[in-house]
């Protein structure tokens, strides 16, 4: 709003006009009420104006009172944490934000941790990620809730739970939550009460045992499976899904741990020497980062690999089977939009990862000259790279 000018040079108390109806009508307006020597009457207005202008005043009046809310909003733009998002999954975050109106540098801001580079470097091994866990990452997350973000979005668990101890006031919009109400995240799923929201990503055991049915039904001569393993992620309900569809199939399932990055050529020793005629990767964040060493080695020895993951058969995995991670991220970019624009996070509830998806790399599958059965192929992504 300005102060009309015509007004100020006649010597009139000043009025107040608004860029909405600031032509004669609002002059003529200011006139008749200044010169009336009274303030604002609801009375003048109805025997004074038509219908209209009277619609017209009150859609002024609604824009003035809300132009000092909208000038306090503008006055800083929004930033956004990020803690622990892989470089992938950020993009389609941060597109999903563009297609709900949102530009960097415009209307958002981003504060990206390192963590990732912190967390998994190439030496990491189930020791050290012990020590990071306990030093490292919470004081990355402390770092995160310094910048004067306005909410963060967050990956798996330990990274949630560095937050969950760093803040009780800024918004966090968790990606894979495990057990959010068990690790005291949220109070329920339908209303967290606190100021964590977002997914929960339950890999369950029958996704794994479901893995190995599609394993054995693309390989019927399979007898023996290596389950690549990471100790400080491991999950033995997974594990027991997995060996119970094996057992049911008359396969037989063994573990082969990797601790580090190292560890993968012995690994590869042991699946050799235990005559294994597949691989299934089960999850953990090592595991996930050190995919394409260990679909490399696998091709070599012509030995198919599952993941719980996509990003598997997008490195030459042949199957994969699981949520799918990048839908994961758009519901993410949802949930900010929703808390930006006033939302309580308390009181958005918490959704399990509801997009789940069959991939098979078609490319990989022509390699191994294993040939994928017409079942699978109606209800599968199939992917040639």
């Amino acid at each position: 709003m300005e102060i009309d000018a015509e007004h100020r040079a006649a010597g009139e108390p000043q009025q107040r006009r608004c860029a909405c109806c600031c032509g004669p009508l609002s002059a003529g307006v200011g006139r008749q009420l200044s010169s009336s020597g009274r303030g604002w009457n609801d009375s003048d207005m109805a025997s004074r104006l038509s219908r209209r202008t009277a619609l017209r005043i009150t859609g002024c009046l609604i824009s003035a009172a809300l132009m000092p809310a909208r000038g306090q909003q503008g006055g800083k733009v929004p930033a956004i944490g990020a803690f622990l998002v892989p470089s992938s999954y950020f993009r389609v975050f941060e597109e999903t934000l563009r297609e709900l109106g949102y530009a960097k540098g415009k209307n958002i801001e981003f504060q990206i941790s390192p963590i990732e580079r912190q967390f998994f470097p190439q030496h990491l091994t189930t020791e050290l990620e012990t020590q990071y866990a306990a030093k490292v990452v919470p004081e990355a997350a402390a770092a995160v809730v310094s910048m004067n973000v306005d909410v963060i979005v967050v990956g798996p668990n330990p990274f949630i739970d560095a937050l969950k101890q760093a803040t009780t006031r800024i918004p966090i919009v968790m990606a894979f939550g495990l057990d959010p109400v068990g690790q005291g995240y949220i109070e329920s799923f339908s209303h967290p009460g606190r100021n964590i929201t977002g997914l929960a990503w339950e890999t369950t055991p029958e996704i794994f045992g479901k893995l190995v049915e599609v394993l054995i039904e693309m390989s019927p001569r399979l007898s023996r499976i290596a389950g690549l393993v990471d100790p400080g992620s491991f999950q033995r309900p997974l594990w027991e899904g997995a060996e119970t569809a094996a057992k049911r199939r008359g396969v037989v399932l063994r573990s082969v741990e990797i601790h580090s990055k190292d560890d993968i050529t012995n690994a590869f020793a042991n699946v050799k020497r235990m005559r294994a005629g597949a691989i299934m990767i089960f999850t953990g964040p090592k595991l996930w980062i050190w995919r394409d060493r260990i679909v490399d080695l696998a091709m070599k020895d012509k030995l198919p690999t599952v993941f719980p993951y996509r990003e598997g058969p997008e490195s030459g995995a042949l199957i994969s089977y699981g949520p799918n991670l990048a839908a994961a991220w758009r519901q993410v970019a949802a949930y900010v939009d929703k808390i930006l624009k006033g939302a309580n996070p308390g009181q958005l509830p918490v959704v399990q990862s509801a997009e789940f998806e069959l991939v098979v790399n078609l490319k990989t599958a022509m390699a191994l000259r294993i040939s994928i059965p017409e079942s699978i192929r109606l209800r599968a992504d199939l992917i040639d790279r």
